[in-house]
């Protein structure tokens, strides 16, 4: 329909973890927004710069810059035919996903596939 949201996040809590809700993790909500239309380009920007920007982190957070805190998690984009399951337990196939193949934690890695 055109309108799309100006950030995603998991809205991962104890109780929808709790009540066994289909919301797995960030990559995989990541994905579903692929499936829905958005961009590669969109998806990273909703859950990087525009959500830095609404929350209004402090200067050196959410942002790649020198002397910024460096978290980050880099991902690859694969194409399949992948199943997704919404909080209603309804299944749609996308055709990419997020995997994620590296997380830096303050400048360090600290997971690598």
């Amino acid at each position: 329909l055109g309108w799309y949201p100006d950030t995603i996040s998991t809205d991962m809590t104890k109780g929808h973890a709790e009540a066994g809700d289909p919301v797995v993790d960030m990559s995989n909500t990541m994905s579903k927004f692929l499936l829905l239309g958005l961009t590669v380009d969109q998806v990273v920007e909703r859950v990087t710069a525009n959500a830095s920007k609404m929350f209004k982190y402090p200067e050196k957070v959410g942002v790649l810059a020198e002397g910024g805190v460096a978290d980050v998690t880099v991902f690859e984009i694969q194409s399949g035919d992948y199943e997704f399951v919404d909080t209603r337990k309804g299944k749609r196939t996308g055709h990419q996903r997020f995997v994620p193949s590296m997380t830096v934690r303050d400048g360090r890695i600290v997971n690598a596939v």
